[in-house]
């Protein structure tokens, strides 16, 4: 039975991954959040809630790490790791019914889990479908977006999140973007942003907007998109200009990545290769 601190934990490793230490994040939630899916039914609720946020942040900071690398190879066993911990604690039973039930964090804040656990599947799966040049992996994307939609409170900020998300892969697969519930969602995320989110999410979907909104040739949403992207990096003290050059640099990183993957491993068995 797990007895560390995970809320200690928890915290820490949320800050290594703010500052870019991802490596430092591997080893602290590899070391910390590992149990054998039978115990998880009797753990306390707190320590169940606290190793959820783990196992997040063990697949988020992974997909991050596989998204800096050259050799699309190595990506994929980054993301293989992801998989095999969706498959070992994402969709234990149990978990999914505790993930369903909790709307907000111990202070208080929006942190909706279920919807956040199946929007990290959602971007695990477009990783994949980028990694391997198959679109139709795109098809299992939007199908986590979907239920990420579902489990979320409408109107909420995991909500709108995801419901940019799925738009955004339906245009990657070739459909179009649906402005009027594109809009709705992006304007609901970035009013909520003071209490779900921050400054970094509001950043984040505001430069998602200004992408598509490029894309598709619409000028007010650029302009609306630009104001807010520029408000959230005062607030987060960072240069907007980041975002446009990560996405230039993710770019041309994903071209090589392709062009360097000589795998054909299908990701449902994952579970055999992973570190989880």
């Amino acid at each position: 039975m797990i007895e560390r601190n995970l809320a200690a934990i928890v915290t820490s490793s949320e800050q290594e991954r703010a500052q870019g230490n991802l490596d430092r994040v591997l080893k602290l939630v590899r070391g910390n959040s590992k149990i054998n899916p039978p115990e998880i039914i009797n753990l306390p609720h707190e320590q169940l809630v606290s190793l959820m946020q783990l196992w997040r942040i063990w697949t988020v900071s992974l997909m991050s790490l596989a998204g800096k690398k050259w050799n699309g190879d190595k990506a994929a066993e980054l993301l293989l790791e992801a998989r095999g911990v969706f498959l070992r604690y994402y969709e234990h039973p149990f978990v999914q019914e505790v993930a369903s039930k909790m709307r907000n964090d111990p202070s208080g804040a929006e942190y909706q889990m279920l919807p956040e656990m199946n929007r990290d599947e959602g971007k695990w799966w477009e990783t994949w479908a980028r990694l391997t040049g198959r679109p139709e992996y795109l098809e299992r994307a939007i199908g986590c977006y979907n239920e990420a939609i579902r489990a979320a409170t409408e109107g909420s900020s995991a909500w709108g999140v995801a419901t940019m998300e799925r738009e955004i892969a339906e245009r990657q697969r070739g459909g179009k973007i649906n402005w009027n519930v594109f809009s709705f969602a992006y304007r609901k995320v970035v009013e909520l942003a003071p209490q779900a989110g921050g400054w970094d999410r509001k950043a984040a979907v505001s430069w998602w907007y200004i992408r598509e909104a490029i894309l598709a040739g619409r000028r007010k949403e650029i302009k609306e998109g630009l104001t807010n992207l520029q408000n959230a990096c005062q607030e987060g003290k960072i240069p907007w200009i980041k975002y446009p050059l990560t996405e230039i640099i993710q770019l041309i990183l994903s071209t090589v990545r392709r062009a360097t993957y000589t795998g054909h491993k299908d990701p449902d068995l994952a579970a055999s290769t992973t570190r989880a």
